[in-house]
């Protein structure tokens, strides 16, 4: 599923043991998932919650604590995702399937779960084809019929394919206050507030294509430019062709890829046709190893000159790419 904020594991926090008034419970059956840890994200308050769960033949139960409606995201052992799950204290959701078909999944207890899966049932065969054209369009006249319905932001946050894009605030301003709940959105806010999180960056410990963590110095070039990315962002193609202009020996181009799911990511590299530095923060802009560039829209890009400091941050290659040229050309 397309996400608007694929998340990882910022703190942990142990499963509770009883539900009621006060907690929210998820029993799950996926008979594929067999035995293994699964992983729960979810934003519960201020705080973003990540917890282990286990799977004993195919059945595990998330119990957890959320005042607010909140939505709690399932993932493998490997951080592919697997379903999406809209929760709130009281609560009692069944999750009912298999990984291997995701948009085939049921979800119920609720009829916010109940009608958001639906959706996601009927059009399966378009998720699983990545025909985005189609089930974006689907989604922007679910939410045009239903305006007051918060599954049109559930849908609209979670399964459209650019959330971050113009397109996509234009839908969500489309939506009623009341199906706009404030846990919900409270992220999507996030995103179009990325002040610099420190003035300088000397240097960031990013994980590269071994998984392994690789230290980067900013001092080892005049400038170097961050280009953080998911799949489909719009105009990837056209900022590599950018980013290709100005990679030379006195510029520095660092690519991080920003997708919770991984797969394809070598082979997209490799189309790309370029040699310089890749990595991959799977926790998204809040992973750890790029925290302190406090990134949000992607495509998103700033500039580092020799000592770290910022001297640009923004969604646009073109600026990035003059800010670059005008530095080294003075």
């Amino acid at each position: 599923m397309k996400k608007l904020f694929p998340l990882i594991a910022i703190l942990a926090a142990a499963i509770v043991s009883s539900c009621g008034e006060n907690k929210f419970s998820i029993d799950g059956k996926l008979p594929d998932a067999g035995t293994q840890n699964l992983r729960a994200i979810y934003l519960s308050g201020d705080t973003i919650i990540s917890a282990w769960v286990p799977v004993v033949d195919g059945a595990f139960r998330i119990e957890g604590n959320a005042e607010e409606l909140t939505v709690v995201s399932i993932f493998s052992s490997q951080m592919r995702e697997i379903v999406n799950v809209a929760v709130q204290n009281g609560d009692e959701i069944t999750i009912d399937g298999n990984i291997k078909n995701i948009y085939e999944i049921t979800v119920d207890g609720t009829d916010i779960n109940s009608e958001w899966h639906s959706f996601l049932n009927s059009h399966a065969a378009d998720f699983n084809s990545k025909n985005y054209e189609k089930t974006d369009n689907a989604i922007a006249e679910f939410i045009r019929k239903n305006p007051d319905n918060v599954v049109s932001t559930l849908l609209l946050m979670h399964d459209y394919s650019t959330p971050d894009s113009p397109k996509a605030r234009q839908l969500l301003n489309s939506i009623s206050e009341e199906a706009r709940p404030p846990q919900l959105v409270s992220l999507y806010s996030e995103m179009f507030k990325t002040p610099p999180r420190v003035e300088k960056i000397p240097s960031l410990t990013l994980r590269n294509g071994k998984d392994s963590l690789e230290l980067v110095n900013m001092r080892d070039y005049a400038f170097t430019v961050f280009h953080l990315w998911k799949r489909h962002d719009a105009n990837r193609d056209k900022n590599i062709s950018k980013l290709k202009e100005i990679d030379t020996d006195r510029v520095r181009i660092i690519d991080i890829c920003l997708d919770t799911d991984t797969m394809g990511w070598s082979a997209l590299c490799a189309r790309d046709s370029v040699d310089w530095h890749r990595y991959k923060a799977v926790g998204g802009p809040v992973d750890r190893t790029i925290e302190k560039l406090n990134a949000g829209i992607t495509p998103f890009f700033i500039v580092a000159d020799s000592t770290g400091t910022q001297i640009y941050r923004g969604n646009l290659c073109d600026k990035a790419a003059e800010t670059v040229h005008n530095k080294i050309n003075n």
